[in-house]
């Protein structure tokens, strides 16, 4: 169980989802047969399963999981499970605007880990509750958090290894996300490089990818769109390979801007990066609910009347980036009749680009 365990850990941080979720439930089927007095240890491919589900967008059955295993983990798990449990929970409690309870899931994973004599987790909740505070606009707040955590890791006895590597990786992390908050855009984007390139170094291209996405936000911010774009983009190949979501959904607010740059590059006639445009489409539809509050906005009735449904197969086929021509050739009308229609969709969703009505169009459940 074990070792199916750690290989399903290593799926993961390549970013070879598919692999480790079955990785992972072959080890849970191994534990469900029974392994007497190492209940704690057998929570380890559920947590490695329910992080999967999260960042593949399954957040309600990741919740499940957890929940469920939760008071074992507490009480006798390794630290490998309270990490990703109380990471998770707390990241799904933050996307469904549960602030409050997200903070309580941190401080209860941070007294764990106080208790447990575990550092590594303590240092983790402090860097979550620092992201949190900003999140929602608590810039101050997230200042005095960072320099509660530099002064943690100043109690610590210098050591090497695993656990030292990801410490100092928490503190430098919210420093640059402050730094990022308070508009020190340079020196965030200098964190985040750092960072980006550390775990690129360790072979860790999940870690990689949530880094790559906060160091382009910070580039963008900092006046250096080009090189924001050029990375972002490079990232969301990557995530639409592995069926990435939630690293993009869980990014500040720039990632919007970004999402819809990315989709326009795509969407090119001869881009030959066409191919991601579904998955950027679903990207958008997804980051709009969770503007939304994490649910769909809510459509006027007369205007999913008024989509037909000759026009909701055209709104899907242009999110999959067919041409005019294609969609023409495809549906057997003429390359005017689909421009027609193209231009009511427009005007019916309030739209003035394909990129704005695939986002509308998705936003609203009409696709």
């Amino acid at each position: 169980m074990l070792d199916l365990s750690m290989e399903a850990a290593v799926a993961l941080e390549h970013l070879h989802l598919a692999s480790a979720k079955r990785l992972a439930s072959d080890a849970l089927n191994i534990a469900k047969t029974g392994i007497n007095g190492a209940d704690g240890l057998a929570a380890l491919p559920a947590c490695l399963i329910a992080e999967v589900l999260y960042e593949e967008g399954s957040l309600d059955q990741a919740e499940v999981i957890l929940r469920e295993r939760l008071a074992v983990i507490n009480a006798e798990g390794p630290i490998e499970c309270a990490l990703r449990a109380y990471r998770v929970l707390s990241r799904i409690a933050r996307h469904t605007m549960q602030y409050d309870y997200a903070a309580f899931l941190l401080r209860e994973a941070e007294a764990l880990g106080e208790r447990r004599g575990w550092p590594r987790l303590v240092a983790a909740c402090m860097a979550e509750r620092g992201s949190l505070l900003l999140q929602r606009g608590r810039t101050t707040d997230a200042r005095i958090c960072s320099e509660s955590l530099d002064r943690f890791v100043e109690t610590l006895r210098p050591g090497s290894g695993y656990s030292g590597f990801e410490i100092s990786r928490y503190r430098a992390l919210t420093r640059s996300r402050v730094c990022g908050a308070e508009a020190q855009s340079s020196e965030a984007a200098a964190g985040f490089r750092r960072l980006y390139h550390d775990a690129l170094e360790k072979q860790n291209v999940y870690a990689a990818c949530g880094l790559a996405v906060e160091l382009a936000e910070a580039l963008a911010a900092a006046g250096h769109s080009d090189e924001a774009d050029a990375l972002f983009f490079h990232t969301v190949k990557a995530g639409a390979a592995a069926g990435l979501y939630q690293t993009f959904l869980d990014a500040g607010p720039e990632v919007g801007t970004l999402l819809r740059r990315a989709y326009e590059r795509a969407e090119v006639p001869e881009s030959p990066d066409r191919e991601v445009l579904p998955y950027l489409g679903s990207l958008l539809s997804r980051w709009d609910r969770r503007i939304a509050g994490g649910r769909p906005i809510q459509s006027d009735n007369r205007v999913s009347d008024a989509i037909t449904t000759r026009e909701r197969d055209i709104l899907a086929m242009i999110s999959q980036g067919s041409s005019n021509k294609r969609i023409a050739r495809d549906l057997k009308i003429s390359p005017e009749t689909v421009k027609s229609h193209i231009k009511r969709i427009f005007m019916k969703l309030g739209a003035n680009t394909r990129t704005e009505a695939v986002y509308r169009a998705g936003s609203m459940g009409l696709m």
